[in-house]
């Protein structure tokens, strides 16, 4: 069974928030501790895929993976599916397990 669990990026702030620090409220994610800003932080949520890359780190959406076989590529949930897009070649996670990708970055803050 997978785990649900999400993160939200944080636009204010420019940073991403882990599942621990946030709760969803009226369908907004906001930091756990800052209940007066309540639908103000953190308003991009991403889902866990259930799965982590070869290093263990979990994949969410919005993360940004690549493989020996494919380049870097966005994790997006469309249809029902957790897919990795890369042009001009879409392919579902099952086809591909986890281990093989590995996390670079995210949409939002890109490692270098």
């Amino acid at each position: 069974m997978r785990e649900i669990k999400f993160r939200a990026w944080d636009t204010a702030q420019k940073k991403m928030l882990s599942n621990d620090d946030i709760y969803v409220f009226d369908g907004k994610p906001c930091h756990k501790h800052e209940y007066d800003h309540i639908g103000v932080c953190g308003d991009i949520l991403m889902q866990y895929t259930g799965l982590k890359d070869k290093n263990g780190v979990e994949i969410y959406e919005g993360d940004v993976v690549e493989s020996q076989n494919f380049s870097a590529s966005e994790v997006l949930f469309e249809d029902g599916v957790f897919l990795a897009l890369d042009t001009p070649l879409n392919q579902d996670w099952g086809g591909c397990p986890g281990n093989e990708w590995e996390v670079i970055g995210n949409i939002y803050e890109r490692k270098p």
